[in-house]
């Protein structure tokens, strides 16, 4: 997490991304599916998510930035 900040602060937006979304996806992954099938999964997902496209966003990349507000939207629509 640290080192993701630090990478966005630096102007490394996309590897800041790609940083902050890493930790939420199982290496040899499949689609995503929610809800994830471990306790707390889904929050886990979602705040990397969040994270990953903050970092993105001074890239002005509306389709990765897309990507992740539908994510966003439909995981956080079925979360208290």
């Amino acid at each position: 997490m640290m080192r993701a900040g630090n990478l966005r602060m630096l102007g490394e937006y996309a590897q800041a991304s790609q940083t902050f979304e890493a930790p939420a996806h199982a290496l040899g992954e499949g689609p995503l599916t929610l809800p994830r099938p471990c306790r707390g999964g889904t929050r886990i997902l979602l705040a990397h998510h969040a994270l990953a496209a903050d970092a993105i966003a001074p890239l002005g990349d509306t389709i990765a930035l897309r990507h992740y507000a539908d994510t966003l939207e439909l995981g956080c629509s079925r979360s208290f």
